[in-house]
């Protein structure tokens, strides 16, 4: 076979492997039956975001080293975006692993466990990496681990304590986790892409102790447990300026014109996140998912799962006209709905419905004032 046959082939297999690839779910909450999506970009794609060809993580978790598509470097700690020349030594040329589509080939492959006792190494076979052989050094045992029908090894990862991270491209595109002790499973991760770019790259690297495994595919930097493979956030980086963090209840932090982008969709209505500032906006993320002390529970889950009805239009005095879409076709005279400022859920009660839009006034004797634009839920 000709290496340009082959070359024609080897694209083909891999379009065929990205084209379901969909738009990534940053964050989703679930509550009394409703689910709502967190997403990415101004048409629900990170289109606006930057392809990232290689990420890695400094040994103490302090800082992540960020190589985007145009050869530029970027360096984050917890407090954001910092200058590459704080940089940790040895940051930099930390070998961690590289996939690359374009070529179905890998690079700077970890061919040897972070803690010395394990070997591994990809097989190639029909068109595809079909599986993993890892060899336990002092024993010379051998295992192998199979890609399975209809996918192929990605970036992997081995650590302490003997726990593997592989990424099987194809089919549902999991992130698995395995003990190789045992040789068992013990977790299955659904990965999401962040795009269908041919001319990708994934990368996987952790820390000296393994308790955080860094992955990013293409946009998308997520972080995880490495005991139990728990997804911990996403990140997603605008420029060399701008970038936000979500953890998967929807916690965030980051700078305003990244997080402008992000919306949370409820059916066919959107949200913006930053108008969940004060419930859900997390300073310190970064560092907080980088000690596994961020919290588990979304703090205004019972807020954002309300019912999206529409937007406060125009304030006169004590009336409060909002202004919905369909949402407000069952909306009557003396309902209650509420908006929520600093946290607080101020309720409003219509007076009078109309096609497209209500005049409401506070309940009680709440005394606040009223952005225009500000969500109102049911």
């Amino acid at each position: 076979m000709s290496s340009y046959l082959r070359k024609t082939l080897l694209v083909i297999v891999v379009s065929i492997i990205i084209a379901g690839c969909s738009y990534p779910r940053l964050a989703t909450i679930t509550e009394k039956g409703r689910t709502l999506h967190l997403m990415a970009g101004r048409n629900m794609y990170p289109t606006e975001f930057l392809s990232i060809n290689q990420v890695k993580i400094s040994s103490d978790k302090k800082q992540l080293l960020i190589i985007p598509a145009n050869g530029n470097k970027i360096l984050m700690d917890s407090t954001g975006i910092i200058d590459i020349s704080n940089i940790k030594p040895g940051l930099e040329s930390k070998p961690d692993q590289v996939f690359f589509y374009d070529s179905i080939g890998r690079y700077k492959e970890q061919q040897i466990s972070s803690d010395g006792k394990y070997s591994s190494k990809a097989n190639f076979f029909m068109f595809k990496w079909r599986s993993v052989t890892v060899t336990e050094i002092a024993k010379g045992k051998k295992q192998k681990i199979e890609a399975g029908f209809g996918r192929m090894v990605g970036p992997y990862y081995i650590g302490r304590n003997d726990k593997m991270f592989i990424h099987f491209i194809g089919g549902e595109n999991e992130l698995e986790l395995y003990d190789l002790k045992t040789s068992n499973k013990i977790n299955s991760i659904p990965i999401v892409y962040s795009g269908n770019n041919i001319d990708s790259y994934e990368s996987m690297s952790s820390d000296i102790q393994n308790d955080i495994l860094v992955m990013h595919s293409l946009k998308l930097i997520q972080f995880y447990n490495f005991s139990t493979g728990e997804l911990l956030g996403n990140m997603l980086i605008l420029n060399e300026d701008d970038w936000v963090l979500i953890s998967p209840d929807g916690n965030y932090d980051g700078t305003p014109n990244a997080i402008n982008l992000l919306t949370w969709v409820d059916g066919q209505y959107q949200i913006n996140l930053s108008k969940f500032e004060s419930l859900l906006y997390t300073k310190g993320l970064f560092g907080k998912i980088m000690s596994l002390s961020m919290p588990s529970s979304v703090k205004g889950t019972n807020t954002i799962a309300g019912k999206y009805i529409g937007k406060v239009r125009k304030v006169k005095g004590n009336e409060i006209i909002i202004s919905y879409g369909s949402a407000g076709e069952n909306i009557k005279i003396g309902d209650s709905v509420y908006v929520v400022i600093d946290g607080k859920k101020y309720f409003l009660r219509i007076t009078f419905p109309m096609m497209t839009s209500a005049k409401c006034s506070l309940e009680g004797n709440q005394n606040i004032v009223l952005p225009v634009e500000t969500p109102v839920f049911k």
